[in-house]
Parts: C-alpha cells; sequence; structure tokens
C-alpha cells in the first residue's frame, strides 16, 4: 500500500530550518516562559530579537488574584500584512523593542517564533495601570511560495531580519536597540 504524501511534504526544505534554529536561538525551557507567577532566569535565554517595524500586537499574563499564565498572542506576518485574532491586544510593540525568543518551530512555509519581553514591559498608554508583566506573543512568519520552494535560506533569514534582528546576547540587542531609537 502507498501512503499519499502531498506535494507541499515532498521537499523538506531542510536549509532554511537547519538555518532558522542556528541564527534564532530559542531559551532553555523553564516554568518563568509559561506563567508571571515565576520570574524570568536570564541564564536560560539564548536568543533575543529586536523588532524593527513598529505595530506588532503583544499580550501580558493573566492577573486575577495573582499572576497566571501568559498569552502568547499569535501574529502572523505575511509580506507587509499582520493579522492577529479579535479583541484589541494589551501593546503595540515598537521598532527597538528587545524580546528574548522563548521558542522557535515550523510548519510548511511558516517559522514560529515565540518571544517575550525580558523584562516588564509598560506600554505608554498604560502606565498608570498596576499590574504589569512582560508581555508576549507567538509569531506565524509566512515565508514566500519561490523562496520556501527554493529551500532560500539566505533569503528566509534577509527576510525575517526585516521584522526580528537576532542576537544572543541581550547587551548587543540592547546596545543595536538604542541606535535605533537614535534615529527617530
Amino acid at each position: 500500500m502507498t501512503a499519499f504524501i502531498p506535494a507541499s511534504w515532498a521537499k523538506d526544505p531542510a536549509k532554511i530550518w537547519e538555518e532558522f534554529e542556528r541564527v534564532y536561538v530559542h531559551a532553555d525551557y523553564h516554568r518563568a516562559l509559561d506563567t508571571a507567577h515565576e520570574k524570568l532566569d536570564p541564564a536560560k535565554l539564548k536568543g533575543f530579537v529586536v523588532l524593527m517595524k513598529d505595530g506588532i500586537p503583544a499580550e501580558r499574563a493573566a492577573f486575577y488574584i495573582g499572576w497566571g499564565d501568559y498569552d502568547y498572542r499569535g501574529v502572523t506576518i505575511d509580506g507587509e500584512k499582520v493579522t492577529t485574532r479579535r479583541g484589541k491586544p494589551y501593546a503595540l510593540l515598537q521598532a527597538g523593542d528587545v524580546l528574548a525568543i522563548s521558542d522557535t518551530d515550523h510548519l510548511g512555509r511558516s517559522l514560529y517564533l515565540k518571544l517575550i519581553t525580558p523584562e516588564v514591559y509598560i506600554p505608554a498608554d498604560k502606565a498608570d495601570k498596576k499590574h504589569q508583566s512582560c508581555v508576549t506573543n507567538d509569531i506565524i512568519f509566512k515565508l514566500p511560495k519561490d523562496v520556501y520552494k527554493e529551500d532560500n535560506a539566505e533569503k528566509a533569514m534577509e527576510l525575517l531580519g526585516e521584522w526580528f534582528k537576532p542576537f544572543t546576547n541581550i547587551d548587543d540587542a540592547k546596545n543595536f536597540a538604542s541606535t535605533l531609537a537614535k534615529k527617530d
């Protein structure tokens, strides 16, 4: 018996995934990546990104009587189009914001970046609110079909880098982010 394999699975773009996982290094898992009840362990954060464009939605942790789990708000980036689920996001992140890479994954022509701010994030319009936490999102970055089919890792990383510049050191990320702020 022969199994049916969709044409889209026929060629796994191994070069793209290998380069993606090499460049965008995710954190070592610890409970603080899931809940604000725990404090993030800086030693377990291995990769960071600096946002290169404004307006990426993010959510804070749930707060009831105390802190709960983070709501990794789903955000899809397809070309220049950014979409998210219904409802107003807690914050819109800005170019120059630094985030830690919580996790990475891939499926089809989508690259997944789960991001969390390494520190409490206070949006300007919520500075007077008393319950603040790190903010999170779960990025689904859609690769163009031609880049995916050609397994063009260089072009894939170039396109992703237009949105998220990768770093393996938070100080380097913050230094780079400060140069973006000076240009404004």
